[in-house]
């Protein structure tokens, strides 16, 4: 496993993500450790609702709860319809 601070081994294989997400994760540590990866973000769009929030605990004994937390958020259905063409 790499460190934080190494990349993670890719397979050469052109890699991008479609958030839905509020501008501010698009201009976060997030978005410069994506773009850092090679994951093309070009076609994520930006919406007014906030991100929609991922948490991963450690109990006491190391055991892993994880929960989502995506009430009122950019996490909407996108049709596919809709996503931008590639030229």
């Amino acid at each position: 496993m790499p460190s934080p601070n190494q990349r993670p081994p890719r397979t050469n294989s052109p890699c991008e993500y479609r958030p839905a997400a509020d501008p501010r994760t698009l201009r976060s540590p997030w978005q410069t450790h994506l773009e850092a990866s090679g994951v093309d973000l070009a076609y994520a769009v930006t919406a007014p609702e906030p991100s929609t929030l991922a948490v991963a605990e450690l109990d006491a004994t190391g055991q892993a709860a994880f929960s989502s937390h995506a009430q009122n958020t950019a996490d909407w259905p996108w049709p596919r319809k809709n996503w931008p063409r590639r030229t």
